[in-house]
């Protein structure tokens, strides 16, 4: 007769009760008190028993099979599982194979007919609600760490502060690749290229950089683990981490054990300007402005850097947007834009709005110019303002009295319905009439006493704003190099409609 005894614990379930080694020695034992020969002790060291796909219970079952076992000794039911539904089918499994299956702690031996099977299949449903239960406290204490801004892992670029368990600073080499990912993507390359480039330089992964310096496992799930792919870069690019934002509660499970989902971005727990950005928000916000527009309009730089218009362009007959063309002509290349339903389905559908890339840029160029022309022009008025605003100081501080005197009467007109009704002199639908109405108008009021008293202020804000997007203008202006970058930045849509064949009218729609 072949006995082998079973053996399991968890971390999370089990804490510190007990030791793989305790149960152990308390199987040896009851086999020595009662003349028992045990074959082996068959471990699953800090697996939960919730699920059942472990390699010492998976060994147990090939004995089952194998008809390797007659006896199954273990210190009590929650060692063998803690998923109900799973328990019992192995429990059918011992059985259906007569393998008899002793319990200590728990006084039950499937070969005594004392023992009832019943009670055996309560607990196995007892143990589940605990493993739940403990569960729900696990998420409960990790979701309070989150909101104290406790972190649980760094983000690739930071690295903890020894001995501080809420302290991140920038983890310098790592920082650097970041930063460069950033420059590539404003270059003009795609996630894919940026992963290529990495690797071209031979720039380790996240998890390989993570096992070098923090001692950590990388247990790639595929043949080339050790190279970037698409996606890392992506999540790098959108992740706000960067910008000094610590998000937490990104994931969850709805199930023990069951699949990670994400969780909707209103609900993650989020602590702004928590440690120091590697990226300025300039540069994030813009790249993120890049990718959308990448996204939106299906914009693919396959093996070369994005095109400065791609994504740009739409066709004011079909709504559909261009494809670049490469032109060769007396071994000179240049490029063209073209409609992208007649690129692929004929002349039938649309006509081909052709347009040269430099014909493109000569427009913008000079529509730049006129927008620097209208800020300054901007900027001038915006001047005066401000400067009327200083001279019409004492009538504004009288402006904003007025008004004060105004809400609080209104405030007062209020009241005094209230007691109006209280006293029966008013109906209760007169009351609502005159308490809306009356709330509406000091609605506005309220809303009018902060435009008067933010007036200069807001002023001085647009004039640097102003400021700031003409020194723009003039440095794109001035290196005489249109860039994907500077485009999305500045234009909203290039409109192009074929009036007549081969005549085009350009819109150009800049953004606010």
């Amino acid at each position: 007769m072949k006995t082998f005894g079973y053996a399991r614990i968890s971390r999370d379930e089990d804490g510190k009760q007990e030791s793989i080694e305790t149960q152990s020695k308390l199987i040896m034992s009851y086999a020595k008190d009662n003349d028992i020969k045990i074959e082996n002790i068959i471990q699953d060291n800090n697996v939960s028993g919730y699920t059942f796909n472990r390699p010492g219970l998976n060994k147990i079952k090939q004995l089952i099979n194998e008809r390797e076992i007659d006896v199954l000794i273990a210190k009590d039911l929650s060692r063998i599982g803690r998923n109900n539904l799973e328990t019992l089918i192995f429990l059918d499994l011992l059985e259906e194979s007569n393998v008899r299956l002793i319990l200590i702690t728990d006084y039950f031996d499937s070969f005594d007919k004392n023992d009832s099977r019943d009670l055996l299949d309560f607990k196995s449903l007892y143990n589940q609600f605990y493993v739940k239960d403990t569960s729900r406290k696990i998420k409960s204490n990790m979701k309070q760490k989150q909101r104290d801004g406790l972190v649980m892992h760094p983000t690739y670029g930071y690295q903890k502060i020894p001995g501080s368990k809420n302290k991140l600073i920038i983890d310098e080499d790592a920082a650097e690749v970041v930063k460069l990912i950033f420059e590539l993507c404003i270059e003009g390359y795609g996630s894919k290229l940026i992963s290529r480039e990495l690797n071209k330089r031979g720039i380790e992964t996240p998890s390989m950089y993570r096992n070098r310096t923090r001692g950590t496992s990388c247990n790639a799930n595929w043949t080339h683990g050790n190279l970037w792919i698409y996606t890392t870069v992506y999540r790098i690019l959108k992740n706000d981490a960067y910008i000094g934002t610590l998000r937490c509660g990104k994931t969850a499970k709805k199930k023990i054990k069951g699949k990670t989902q994400m969780v909707p971005e209103e609900d993650h727990i989020v602590h702004l300007n928590y440690m120091e950005p590697i990226i300025d928000k300039e540069t994030f916000y813009m790249v993120q402005r890049l990718l959308e527009n990448r996204a939106t309009n299906n914009v693919k730089a396959k093996n070369l850097k994005v095109h400065k218009y791609a994504g740009l362009i739409k066709c004011k007959e079909c709504g559909k947007g261009f494809v670049a063309r490469y032109n060769k002509s007396k071994n000179v290349t240049s490029i063209s834009y073209i409609c992208a339903v007649y690129h692929r389905y004929g002349k039938e559908h649309c006509s081909s709005h052709r347009i040269k890339e430099q014909e493109l840029d000569d427009i913008i160029y000079s529509e730049l110019e006129n927008q620097i022309e209208k800020h300054q022009e901007m900027f001038e008025s915006i001047d005066i303002s401000i400067n009327k605003s200083i001279d019409l100081k004492d009538s504004q501080i009288q402006k904003i009295e007025q008004l004060e005197v105004e809400i609080f009467r209104m405030k007062e007109e209020i009241k005094s319905y209230a007691k109006q009704l209280a006293r029966e002199l008013i109906s209760e639908e007169l009351y609502n009439e005159l308490t809306e109405e009356n709330r509406k108008l000091m609605k506005n009021k309220i809303s009018r006493l902060e435009e008067v008293k933010n007036y200069s202020a807001n002023l001085k804000v647009k004039k640097r704003e102003v400021i700031s997007s003409i020194e723009i203008l003039k440095e794109i202006l001035d290196k005489k190099e249109l860039t994907n970058t500077d485009l999305v930045m500045l234009i909203e849509k290039i409109v192009i409609e074929e009036v007549e064949e081969k005549e085009l009218l350009i819109d150009v729609v800049w953004r606010n």
